[in-house]
């Protein structure tokens, strides 16, 4: 998904939760997002053009199509349909995608600054992250420095 449409979603959900007699916490609110850290933003978007050599995961949904027609009938894509199909299966550049908070891509100055518009913007207190894009030992550090350069700067935002 993107940035506004989460925080869309996350702006109903809160005001059905009130409507019920409950105020949502931030620990409530989750945002799924990829990451890919290096040393540089310019190092990151190299290894992100590099990663187009390489075989990568796909979402489930573009791989299988029996999926893609139940996740349609559960209403996953909402009352526009046709329009929700085709974001799902349009390739956007890198700019845009980290613009739209589809992906959080950068060094680790730059991925605490992309973590932290989330977390201002949506009010998301859980980040399910997964890696980018697979490039063996690039992807391993990117984890890594993650892990350590990114994670205790933003535990308490």
């Amino acid at each position: 998904t993107t940035l506004p449409l989460a925080t869309k979603a996350a702006g109903t959900y809160r005001a059905r939760a009130r409507e019920r007699g409950w105020e949502p916490a931030a620990e409530d609110v989750l945002y799924r997002v990829s990451f890919h850290v290096a040393d540089s933003d310019e190092q990151a978007m190299k290894d992100f053009e590099e990663s187009r050599n390489y075989p990568q995961r796909l979402s489930p949904i573009r791989m299988n199509q029996g999926l893609e027609r139940v996740v349609a009938a559960t209403g996953y894509y909402g009352s526009d349909m046709t329009k929700q199909q085709a974001r799902n299966l349009q390739g956007s550049g890198i700019l845009d995608r980290i613009e739209e908070g589809q992906v959080i891509i950068g060094s680790p100055n730059t991925v605490v600054a992309q973590v932290k518009r989330i977390k201002d913007t949506l009010g998301a207190g859980v980040l399910d992250l997964n890696s980018a894009f697979q490039i063996g030992e690039r992807t391993t550090r990117s984890i890594r420095m993650f892990g350590e350069q990114v994670l205790p700067r933003i535990a308490d935002l």
